[in-house]
């Protein structure tokens, strides 16, 4: 994890998200155990998909309103161009 304070902040976001949304992106991004140490009552379970998994990812990220996040977790995601196209 790169860059300590925007990255704590990223993963508070993701914390709000839906348990498979956020094991979805958590395991993505390889951030499992910073997750793990900092919401030790949360479970990640790697390998969850399902039909419509990054849509409902990229909306539940569009919804963050720190722009900063927002931006920051689309790039990690390489999903920057993507979200410009549908939102």
């Amino acid at each position: 994890m790169a860059n300590y304070g925007i990255d704590r902040k990223a993963l508070k976001e993701l914390a709000g998200f839906s348990a498979p949304l956020r094991n979805y992106v958590v395991v993505k991004l390889n951030w499992a155990k910073y997750f793990a140490v900092n919401y030790p009552n949360a479970q990640v379970v790697a390998g969850f998909s399902g039909a419509g998994i990054d849509r409902k990812v990229l909306k539940g990220i569009a919804g963050i309103a720190d722009v900063d996040v927002r931006d920051y977790l689309l790039s990690r995601l390489g999903w920057t161009s993507y979200y410009a196209a549908n939102y």
